[in-house]
């Protein structure tokens, strides 16, 4: 229910998300037993696949662009995921899952490419945005988008551009922005590897104790 509330929240603020039709809870004695959200069907590719298709350097054989026209289509993309971020933000939405798999790309030829956010368990308004949140949705959107093989600084620099840019701003001092946010990435990366090895680490151990028994 509250995911329902949110998605109709977020499209009553023109921030795209999947169409919420129904949610539906069974609950006994007052405790939640079961759930389900029932959304609309979305048949887009997910950004970190599409990113994937569009920006290679070889003309995709289902359209006319050129390369050239195929990275500035992904570059504008780029672009988008910065300013999805900033009306989240200036709506007083915190996303703590935000990445490129939890968004969507609808396009076609004949029109502009939109995103579309999924997902939204991790979703929540809150009284103020500070800086420090800020920076953890930039944080999450550029590690997601470092572990996309396509993407190099300077679509992440697009990313970032498009969260910072608004009318009338004129030319971006985006370097101290730029330093931090390279600071958070690599802690964030550094911590999710940590995870892995102590998960791995952990099934090692597991499966030694199996096969002593």
């Amino acid at each position: 229910l509250r995911a329902f509330r949110l998605g109709h929240s977020l499209l009553t603020r023109r921030i795209a998300t999947a169409l919420p039709l129904a949610a539906i809870e069974r609950r006994k004695g007052g405790v939640l037993q079961e759930n389900i959200l029932i959304t609309e069907a979305l048949h887009w590719p997910r950004l970190d696949n599409f990113l994937l298709t569009w920006l290679t350097g070889t003309p995709h054989p289902t359209n006319d662009l050129t390369a050239s026209q195929q990275r500035h289509l992904a570059m504008m993309v780029l672009y988008q995921m910065g300013r999805l971020l900033q009306q989240l933000h200036d709506n007083r939405f915190a996303h703590r899952d935000l990445k490129a798999a939890n968004l969507f790309v609808g396009w076609d030829i004949s029109h502009r490419p939109q995103l579309v956010l999924i997902d939204l368990d991790g979703l929540k308004q809150v009284r103020r945005v500070t800086t420090r949140r800020q920076f953890q949705g930039l944080m999450r959107l550029n590690v997601s988008l470092l572990q996309c093989p396509a993407v190099n600084n300077c679509g992440q620099l697009r990313m970032l551009l498009g969260y910072l840019r608004r009318p009338g701003s004129g030319r971006i001092a985006f370097k101290p922005y730029w330093r931090v946010l390279e600071r958070w990435s690599a802690r964030k990366l550094q911590r999710q590897l940590k995870k892995r090895q102590t998960l791995q680490r952990h099934e090692r151990q597991q499966a030694t104790r199996s096969t002593q028994v």
